[in-house]
C-alpha cells in the first residue's frame, strides 16, 4: 500500500517470522513482517515531516531515576 521498495529479506533463526527492511524508510526500516498469526505492512511514507521534540534529550536513565 505505501509503493515499492527494494528490501533485504530476513527469515527468523526459527524460520517462523520473515521480514522485509529497506534503508528508504524511517526509522526502523521495516516495510514488511510476515508470521503463523499477524502481519504488518508498511501503508503511508510520511516526508518532510516537522519534529515536535523541544529542548536538550535526556538520557533514558536519568528520567527513570526517582529523587
Amino acid at each position: 500500500p505505501a509503493g515499492t521498495f527494494e528490501c533485504e529479506h530476513w527469515r527468523s533463526k526459527d524460520k517462523s517470522t520473515d521480514f522485509w527492511f529497506s534503508d528508504k524508510v524511517s526509522p526502523w526500516g521495516m516495510v514488511k513482517m510476515v508470521s503463523k498469526d499477524e502481519s504488518m505492512t508498511l501503508v503511508r511514507v510520511i516526508t518532510n515531516a516537522k519534529t515536535k521534540i523541544r529542548g536538550t534529550p535526556r538520557k533514558m536513565e536519568d528520567m527513570m531515576r526517582r529523587p
